[in-house]
């Protein structure tokens, strides 16, 4: 025991004075522990840090708010985001439906076959180069001789009766004194029919393919094959003259020539002279004697004019119908015109619509 504490002295028998007989209790000396008190529970540290953010959040709310200033974005970010996402719309939807977007593959290039005799296989549809061989007149059949003989046979009177012969009786020797007759005029030569022009292709189908899908042509450019069936002047497409920043697939003119078009193709940007004799021919070129007769007096003709580059490279242009077509390195725009006379509507279109 501590010499500080204090005890009780053996003879002191007597309890320690309590407040209840209204002593005083003995004074505690100090630093001394009384044995028979209870220890005080000890004080929790304050949480200085929880009162703190209490406080903090109290004067933050009860303190006026500072209006903050919004940068351009923030005020217009429903308009930047819902503008931005209909011009991407927009371009997606171009894409897709950008002219020779859709894939297509040629096996090999069309080249010419070998020359040979000019080609009279089939009966072009219409047009002056289409025109058959004339025969000749009756005025440009040979003279005759209209001398008069004795011996032309009688089969009336009149004019016999008196001796005379008809004038038209035939001659079988001249009369006495009379002059020789003039020689007989040579034939006039029945004119050579128009040579038609282009060379057959294989047939390739004519199905139709679901839209944007990736077709493979035996050869190209097709004159046939499998197409896309879209409308909306897309397949088949518009009657016009499609400049050299539109370039078609294969799918989308092939409908053209299913209905009987021909459609001349450019490689390339043949340049501005070579595309104002390409647009003569589409100008110039005669309708059809189908389309005439089934679509009325004015119809036009059936002739488009396309930029298609997938073609051989000695092949610059060139003019395809159905199971039909021209090549060429350097152009011939008479060519070309006589060619779209000879096979609009030809005999191997699978379907003649009006153009």
């Amino acid at each position: 025991m501590s010499k500080k504490s204090r005890t009780f002295q053996p003879s002191d028998t007597r309890p320690p004075t309590t407040g209840a007989t209204g002593g005083t209790p003995p004074a505690a000396t100090p630093g001394a522990a009384d044995p028979s008190a209870t220890p005080p529970a000890p004080t929790p540290p304050r949480n200085t840090s929880s009162g703190g953010s209490r406080a903090e959040a109290r004067r933050r709310s009860t303190a006026p708010k500072a209006s903050a200033q919004q940068s351009f974005f923030d005020r217009y970010r429903v308009l930047i985001l819902g503008g931005a996402g209909v011009v991407v719309a927009i371009f997606a939807l171009l894409f897709f439906l950008r002219p020779g977007n859709a894939a297509y593959e040629c096996v090999s290039f069309l080249t010419p076959p070998p020359a040979t005799a000019p080609d009279a296989s089939g009966a072009p549809a219409s047009g002056p180069s289409a025109a058959p061989s004339v025969a000749p007149t009756a005025s440009e059949a040979p003279a005759t001789n209209d001398a008069p003989t004795s011996s032309a046979p009688s089969t009336s009177a009149g004019p016999l009766a008196s001796g005379a012969a008809p004038s038209a009786a035939p001659v079988t020797s001249p009369a006495p004194g009379a002059s020789a007759p003039a020689p007989s005029a040579a034939p006039t030569p029945t004119p050579a029919p128009t040579p038609l022009l282009g060379f057959p292709t294989t047939d390739l189908g004519r199905e139709h393919a679901a839209q944007g899908a990736s077709v493979r042509y035996d050869y190209c450019p097709p004159a046939s094959g499998r197409h896309y069936n879209l409308g909306a002047g897309l397949a088949p497409l518009a009657r016009r003259f499609y400049e050299r920043d539109l370039n078609f697939s294969p799918q989308h003119w092939i409908h053209n020539l299913e209905h009987g078009y021909t459609v001349i193709l450019y490689k390339g940007d043949p340049g501005a002279q070579a595309l104002a004799e390409l647009q003569r021919v589409m100008d110039d070129a005669s309708p059809s004697t189908w389309n005439l007769t089934n679509c009325g007096a004015g119809a036009p003709n059936k002739v488009i004019v396309v930029r298609f580059d997938g073609m051989d490279p000695g092949v610059n242009f060139a003019a395809v119908s159905w199971d039909r077509a021209l090549l060429q390195e350097q152009l011939d725009a008479d060519e070309l015109l006589a060619f779209a006379e000879q096979w609009q509507d030809g005999p191997a279109t699978p379907e003649r619509v009006c153009g």
